[in-house]
């Protein structure tokens, strides 16, 4: 007989009623019976024979009239006891769940052909205590007990319990919401067990946590093995992957599975990965990648939509904070402790800004200060400037660093001085860290787009001729691009050189549509989740491909082809699996044919080209590359080896050396978490006596007055310059620009506001120092420009004046407003509340998910 997933069955889209009614048919359900469309998808979710098991988020409820419904059930089922079955013993820890993550696990022998949807642990009183399901390998059932389904004031006093398991048969009965459980058509097993319960102590060892725009990391030290007090970090299991192999990095991603109520369910990391998978990336649920880009928008609302079609509004900030909570309780299930303080690497720019919001976020926790925390730039050199220290034999040593940081979202750029004098005891280390430039909205996803770009581009042109896929047509030479970048005062080279590749983009999105928000064209709601399968579709597979050419720089090329195992090509997927939906004319069909397209290793060589030489260019163009005497690289972009060989037009090749061998290191990513735990081992066991100064951060962008004829600077690193406007004006012209002349935004700046209070010029300069970075010298030069503007009017009495100020997060900057009101004989000023910018124009809209792009 033919079976059903869940996510088939629930597609409402796709079922008519005639389709439910031949389903209905297959089960032996009276359709007459039935009324409502919705009510017979319900029924079928029951009757669902799939060999898919249930997945465990369906079986998890811990309620008390729950286990009391299972006793009952129990009580009438006629429970074998088989001889001979080897199980383990089952290792109890309080609050938290019995997982195949954690070091005891809890498993059976495979001598039994068992379902594995359902597992229950009973007392002695044949009480069911806890309940979960089994996960099946090779040669034995390992049993999952979520923690919200386990009763634990039942597991404290006694040591004897019986795991309840079902034969192979028990599937379909049980999945009729457990109403059969009693049933004597199958065998229910009643296996006696021993448990240990402990109860769990909280550690004074922080927990580290690096929250990245792809992935995050965490871990902490010597709780696994307190004998060594060597950094350990958290494994995952990636459920997305055959076998599921264990991973030190967990997906910062967010599926919506279910908001019908006010306690919303999610999906995390690689389960939110594999339901992405499993629906065949065509799911109605909303889902999050990036949400590390919100931290200067946290208030914002986003509306989500679950599964099944519930709708709601939630605040960023909550579903950040539901990520956050929920790889805390990974960590303490795996370490089995309760963590009491968290150390977060926060980003180099936003250090300030990002732990008052993460204090803010979890008031539960003690979350280590800024100023004793080390940022991201300073956690991935940590393990080099204790080497140096160690194998410089001196006692005294000085030295700098620059650091490059190219993520899956952002790029930084970071300067690092340090200096260590050997004590008795360890070592005294003064860091001290400055940012220098950095890209908010470049990172290893903007390389994942360019390809995503170029193979929409290649199976387009299967089915349109006009649209250009050689790639010689489509983007100039090196050379050309070097020299493009190099001549052009502004963005527009870059622009200029994919110019042929975003047209024939544009081309291709009418064969295969992507842009699953632009709903002026495709309307209807099912035509939207066809493009958006597409995209995440196509989408995964251009991040295959960045991730093999990241490996393999020797490859010859990319296909939909199976190949030999000996073969240097990239399968992009199996023939059998492929489909995206085409734009025929009219709607949107269905295409299966295999597709002929590759791409090879060149092609991807000159689709990066550019975008990596503008980066760097853009970052180092102005600083003076040649002070520094190491340079660290970091992040997944820099495992390319473009990326390597561009930076040699910036940075000498000599002082590139020693990084040829660690650019190809899987462990590039870990640096980060490695060396903040390292840090705050060392911290803590006394090796290092730390002092962490974070400078003034040079400012990357300049505010300029557009007053028409004239266009004055007001605002840029080296300080700030009032602008003075007649009482008459009634607004400000403001234009932001970053360091190579691009054109950020532009505000328009409100002079005759509502409401003013007076003021003196010392509590102005108090103002200003509670709302920015710079020191009382650069105040009090703004206060006396404001004391020298004077009155060459007779008429007029009084002006206003206004100044920018850059912001203590970092990230943005204050407008202070100042009326100066010169009457005879004295001036008064009277003040505005301070108006808050960021320096980038819709900070958030530069997400590759949002389905515009």
């Amino acid at each position: 007989m033919k079976t059903y997933t869940r996510e088939e069955l629930i597609d409402k889209a796709r079922y008519t009623q005639q389709n439910i009614k031949s389903l209905l048919k297959e089960r032996g359900i009276s359709y007459s019976v039935i009324n409502k469309k919705h009510t017979n998808i319900e029924l079928l979710l029951q009757w669902q024979t799939t060999q898919e098991q249930t997945p465990p988020m369906q079986l998890a409820t811990g309620s008390k009239s729950a286990f009391n419904r299972l006793y009952n059930q129990l009580q009438k089922a006629n429970l074998v006891t088989p001889k001979g079955v080897r199980i383990s013993e089952l290792i109890m820890y309080e609050g938290m769940s019995v997982t195949e993550t954690q070091t005891e696990i809890f498993s059976i022998a495979k001598e039994l052909e068992l379902y594995t949807g359902v597992a229950l642990i009973a007392n002695n009183n044949g009480e069911v205590i806890a309940k979960g399901h089994l996960d099946e390998r090779k040669d034995q059932y390992i049993v999952i007990l979520p923690s919200q389904s386990i009763d634990y004031d039942k597991f404290k006093h006694q040591t004897k319990f019986s795991l309840i398991v079902f034969g192979s048969d028990a599937q379909k009965a049980l999945t009729k919401q457990e109403q059969d459980m009693h049933s004597s058509t199958y065998t229910t097993y009643k296996i006696p067990c021993q448990c240990k319960f402990k109860s769990i102590e909280q550690t004074d060892k922080p927990l580290c946590i690096d929250l990245g725009t792809t992935n995050t990391t965490l871990g902490s030290f010597g709780l696994k093995n307190p004998n060594t007090n060597d950094t350990e970090l958290v494994s995952f299991t990636d459920y997305t992957l055959p076998n599921c192999p264990e991973s030190y990095i967990y997906p910062t991603l967010i599926y919506v599975k279910d908001c019908s109520t006010e306690k919303i369910e999610y999906l995390f990391g690689y389960e939110a990965k594999k339901k992405v998978v499993e629906q065949d990336y065509d799911t109605e649920a909303t889902t999050y990648f990036e949400i590390k880009r919100w931290i200067n928008s946290l208030d914002e609302i986003e509306e989500v939509i679950d599964e099944i079609g519930n709708t709601r509004k939630i605040i960023r900030r909550d579903i950040l904070k539901a990520y956050i909570e929920h790889i805390i309780t990974m960590a303490q299930e795996y370490f089995k402790v309760k963590f009491k303080e968290i150390h977060f690497s926060a980003p180099i720019k936003l250090k300030e800004h990002f732990i008052h919001e993460m204090k803010s976020m979890l008031p539960q926790y003690k979350i280590t200060d800024s100023s004793i925390s080390l940022d991201e730039g300073i956690s991935i050199v940590y393990n080099h400037i204790l080497t140096e220290a160690q194998k410089s034999g001196k006692s005294e040593h000085k030295t700098n660093i620059m650091i490059i940081d190219c993520g899956g979202g952002t790029t930084d750029v970071a300067s690092c001085e340090y200096e260590f004098k050997k004590l008795s005891t360890g070592y005294n280390l003064n860091i001290t860290t400055t940012f220098e430039n950095g890209d908010s909205n470049f990172g290893g996803n903007n390389l994942t787009h360019r390809i995503f770009q170029l193979l929409k581009i290649k199976l387009a042109s299967d089915y349109d001729s006009n649209i250009i896929s050689d790639i010689d047509k489509l983007l100039p030479n090196e050379n050309a691009m070097l020299s493009m970048i190099d001549e052009a005062t502004t963005y527009t080279g870059l622009s200029d050189i994919y110019q042929a590749l975003e047209y024939n983009y544009s081309l291709a999105e009418k064969i295969f549509p992507t842009k699953f928000e632009e709903t002026t064209i495709y309307q209807f709601t099912s035509d939207q989740r066809k493009i958006k399968r597409n995209f995440y579709y196509l989408w995964q597979l251009a991040e295959r491909i960045k991730v093999e050419f990241h490996r393999k720089t020797d490859l010859l090329s990319i296909n939909f082809i199976e190949n030999h195992l000996d073969s240097q090509n990239i399968t992009a997927d199996g023939g059998q699996d492929f489909y995206l939906y085409k734009f025929d004319g009219e709607e949107l069909v269905k295409t299966t044919t295999t597709p002929q397209t590759r791409i090879n290793v060149n092609e991807i060589k000159r689709l990066l080209y550019s975008d990596i030489y503008n980066l760097l260019e853009h970052l180092l163009g102005d600083i003076e590359v040649n002070k520094y005497n190491n340079y660290k690289l970091s992040g997944q972009s820099c495992k390319i080896t473009l990326f390597n060989q561009l930076l040699k037009e910036f940075v000498p090749g000599k002082k590139l050396r020693n990084l040829d061998h660690y650019l190809h290191s899987e462990k590039l990513k870990l640096d980060c978490i490695n060396g903040s735990i390292a840090y705050i081992r060392d911290k803590h066991t006394g090796r290092i006596v730390p002092k962490i100064k974070m400078e003034k951060p040079n400012l990357i962008y300049n505010i300029k007055v557009n007053r028409g004829d004239d266009t004055n600077e007001m605002f840029s690193n080296n300080g700030t310059q009032i602008e003075v406007f007649s009482d008459s004006a009634s607004c400000a012209n403001l234009e932001i620009y970053d360091l190579q002349g691009k054109l950020e935004q532009k505000i328009s700046y409100n002079l005759q506001q509502d409401s003013k209070e007076k003021t003196t010029l010392k509590d102005l300069e108090d103002s200003m120092a509670k709302h920015t970075i710079w020191a009382n010298k650069e105040l009090k030069a703004i206060v006396q420009q404001i004391k020298s503007v004077s009155n060459h009017s007779d008429e007029q009495e009084a002006c206003y004046i206004i100044f920018a100020l850059p912001a203590k997060d970092n990230y943005g900057f204050y407008i202070f407003n100042v009326i100066k009101d010169m009457g005879p004989g004295s001036n008064e000023y009277y003040t505005h509340k301070p108006s808050y910018y960021n320096f980038e124009a819709n900070i958030s809209s530069e997400e590759f998910f949002n389905g515009l792009r």
